[in-house]
């Protein structure tokens, strides 16, 4: 498989992007972490944690080269968050108290339709 298609989790088992199963051309309904058809989210929907100290690391890894207009650590402690979609880190949210100001989403999980508007509704 060519790396677009396809990317070793962190346990080794192989995860199909979202390109590999727009190729496939249909949704199989088996809830695929990157189903681009919406399946996924709307079965699991999207969840959110606050970053702690621990998750810096993993936030600077995540944002690394990524243009934004904030610096993440001025949204701390409790308007920066983590976004899971079925329990894996999937993004980040940067907010106020009514909305997003950024979503910065991992690679992997930039074309599945998730936008600011989807994760307000979740948030929200």
């Amino acid at each position: 498989m060519t790396k677009d298609l396809s990317y070793l989790d962190p346990e080794g088992f192989t995860v199909f992007t979202s390109e590999f199963h727009r190729k496939r051309g249909r949704c199989c309904n088996s809830s695929c972490l990157h189903c681009p058809f919406g399946h996924t989210i709307k079965k699991y929907g999207l969840t959110f944690q606050n970053i702690n100290e621990a998750d810096h690391k993993l936030v600077a890894c995540l944002i690394g080269e990524k243009p934004s207009k904030y610096d993440w650590r001025e949204f701390l402690p409790e308007n920066a968050l983590l976004m899971y979609l079925k329990g894996v880190v999937c993004g980040i949210v940067l907010k106020n108290h009514i909305v997003i100001k950024e979503l910065i989403l991992k690679d992997e999980f930039s074309h599945q339709g998730i936008t600011k508007e989807l994760a307000e509704a979740y948030l929200f």
